[in-house]
């Protein structure tokens, strides 16, 4: 579970923003109950819209790899080779 793509990142972002909207709320005298229902509308709304972009990016540069392998091309192939090395640049 803790191990899904593109989780961490898409929960983080619900926080953050369910925990400012919270804060605006309660601070501007809504009131704790209408504070707390904002807050957590805005979490789940942010976490997953962020979790279909993230996942919806993830499978598309997936397909663009399996394309590009199954080609069989050698400019191809050292193409994705290239992609690959830069990815785990990134994640490093």
């Amino acid at each position: 579970f803790t191990n899904a793509p593109c989780l961490q990142p898409s929960l983080a972002t619900g926080a953050a923003g369910g925990a400012g909207i919270f804060a605006l709320r309660y601070l501007t005298s809504a009131g704790m109950v209408t504070a707390v229902t904002w807050g957590a509308s805005v979490f789940g709304l942010l976490a997953g819209a962020n979790w279909i972009v993230c996942r919806r990016a993830m499978y598309a540069q997936l397909a663009e790899e399996a394309r590009l392998v199954n080609l069989r091309d050698p400019r191809a192939l050292r193409e994705h080779a290239e992609k690959i090395r830069a990815r785990q640049a990134r994640e490093r």
